[in-house]
């Protein structure tokens, strides 16, 4: 295995207090820490590891980013569309957070869409892939960054 072969690893801590989010994105391979105060940080730190390990370019390419319209997801998909790639945009409740998201990704000069859909649904994941499919004509870049539902953790107390 070469060394561009290796994968990149990261490990991102994230806690939101009263002052908002603060984190650390940790590269394992390297041990370089990279403060972030913005859910998009992370992708912004992530994808430019990414540029430098790989010099890589997305144009041409098509992506789709599930949960795209906002955070984290918004950070890659605008990443994205600055390497290239022309972007799918999906959301499931805040339209108008796609639409935002959309706006910026053609401001990077990349062309796209936005997609609404619940990911917890066959059909509508179907009907994503569809659409993309009709649109761009294939898809080279997948992002599955929507979570379906909440997770909840709850424990009864012990009596």
């Amino acid at each position: 295995m070469t060394a561009s072969d290796r994968p990149l690893t990261f490990i991102v801590r994230i806690v939101a207090g009263e002052r908002g989010l603060r984190g650390v994105v940790e590269r394992v391979r390297t041990g370089r820490k990279d403060e972030i105060q913005r859910a998009e940080d992370v992708a912004h730190v992530i994808a430019a590891a990414l540029a430098k390990e790989t010099a890589m370019t997305l144009k041409g390419k098509q992506a789709l980013v599930t949960g795209g319209s906002r955070g984290i997801g918004r950070g890659i998909a605008l990443k994205l569309a600055e390497s290239g790639a022309r972007v799918a945009v999906h959301y499931y409740v805040n339209e108008a957070a796609a639409k935002d998201t959309l706006e910026r990704v053609r401001k990077h000069g990349a062309d796209g869409f936005i997609v609404q859909a619940d990911v917890s649904r066959v059909d509508d994941v179907r009907r994503i892939f569809a659409e993309v499919k009709q649109r761009f004509g294939t898809l080279d870049v997948f992002v599955a960054n929507a979570r379906p539902e909440a997770a909840k953790f709850y424990q009864k107390p012990m009596e």
